[in-house]
């Protein structure tokens, strides 16, 4: 119990102490006026966004799987000015026989480096 306590306390002491990150190099970078949200600098078009912003689905010709699956990949997408690699899970489980199945997708993980440019 002791123990929890002092870790609890050095954790909330920390965030007290260390400074927050200063931004006004974004602010500089893209010239921000001071009013506007920042998602007003955003592109939302599938060419500017990373390579796990749209996924598509696997077309498996109406054919489902009778056995329950887990499947760990590593991914990795590599280009100039944007090297991103990352960890995918998927989980697949069979629902009524042969009729239906439940697939979960996820990326818990993903790594990237971008260069002011591509940013």
């Amino acid at each position: 119990m002791k123990r929890t306590s002092a870790l609890l306390c050095l954790s909330l002491l920390g965030c007290l102490v260390l400074p927050a990150q200063d931004y006004s190099w974004w602010n500089q970078k893209h010239n921000w006026d001071g009013y506007t949200h920042w998602t007003s600098y955003l592109i939302f078009s599938p060419g500017f966004m990373g390579p796990n912003a749209l996924p598509v689905p696997e077309v498996r010709k109406g054919i489902t799987d009778q056995r329950a699956y887990l499947e760990l990949d590593v991914d990795g997408h590599f280009s100039q000015g944007d090297q991103t690699g990352n960890l995918f899970t998927q989980l697949y489980v069979p629902l009524f026989s042969n009729r239906a199945g439940l697939e979960i997708s996820y990326y818990p993980l993903e790594v990237y480096k971008t260069d002011t440019l591509t940013r």
